[in-house]
């Protein structure tokens, strides 16, 4: 363990940070050596939470670890009424379908989703830190749905994808309550950030980001708009200019010191 430098400064104690030791086998590993990476990360998950019945499971490029806490929009999984409501057309017509607008709005704004974005060496040693937390902290464990890791971040992309995703219990406070305490955890480990800003993202520090909303919906908005020969930025009625959040009080509090 190395202490910080002025490389990466110190804490927002004004204390020097240890440095974890990185893992370059972790970080070495190919898209096509995804088994050994889910073992890897399946061997930490058990170190907190043994004994589940569920293990982690592969999908869309990412590593899921089983969930917390389900995600329930309209008494229904929220994936299922994301699916139902999650429609450009919507948007694109709002006079039209002003009924479908408000409820889309409501389920839609309701996901947060806070993102990691550590140097890849260092991807098992956050994992370990963030599931340390939860295993510790039940209020913390009570706002979390799930997390995933993804599997190739050296792939080359036109868009910056988060490396950990954490879904936050759905609403506002929920994600909240997850910054926050995710940031009193991890934000010491600033330093070992990559700085880079996952898409639709709103930047913490140089580790930690969050959004609102899904990204890949977004895009379809986008480009629901642009086949309109409407630009994103001639009076969008649903989100802010950056697209990070939704239009109205959605905006997360970032903690201080971060």
């Amino acid at each position: 363990m190395v202490p910080f430098g002025s490389e990466f400064g110190l804490n927002k104690f004004g204390k020097e940070a240890m440095m974890p030791s990185p893992d370059f086998h972790y970080s070495g590993l190919s898209r096509e050596q995804l088994s050994e990476k889910q073992e890897i990360l399946q061997r930490i998950f058990d170190k907190y939470f043994p004994g589940q019945k569920e293990k982690s499971f592969f999908k869309s490029g990412y590593i899921f670890f089983p969930e917390f806490n389900k995600r329930v929009a309209n008494g229904s999984d929220f994936r299922d009424e994301y699916d139902r409501v999650a429609k450009p057309l919507y948007f694109q017509l709002p006079d039209r379908y002003s009924n479908k607008v408000t409820e889309a709005k409501e389920i839609l704004s309701s996901e947060y989703k806070i993102h990691l974005m550590p140097k890849s060496e260092y991807t098992p040693f956050i994992i370990e830190q963030l599931l340390s937390g939860i295993k510790s902290d039940p209020e913390l464990r009570d706002v979390i749905s799930q997390i995933k890791i993804i599997n190739d971040d050296k792939k080359i992309r036109k868009e910056i994808m988060p490396t950990i995703v954490i879904y936050a219990k759905l609403g506002k406070l929920n994600a909240q309550i997850a910054l926050d305490k995710i940031c009193r955890r991890l934000g010491k480990y600033r330093g070992i950030g990559l700085g880079q800003t996952p898409r639709y993202n709103q930047k913490v520090n140089d580790l930690i980001y969050y959004a609102q909303s899904g990204g890949d919906w977004k895009n379809d908005y986008v480009g629901a708009l642009e086949a309109l020969g409407k630009s994103i930025d001639d009076n969008n009625p649903i989100f802010d200019k950056d697209f990070i959040h939704f239009k109205g009080d959605y905006k997360l509090k970032i903690p201080l010191g971060e």
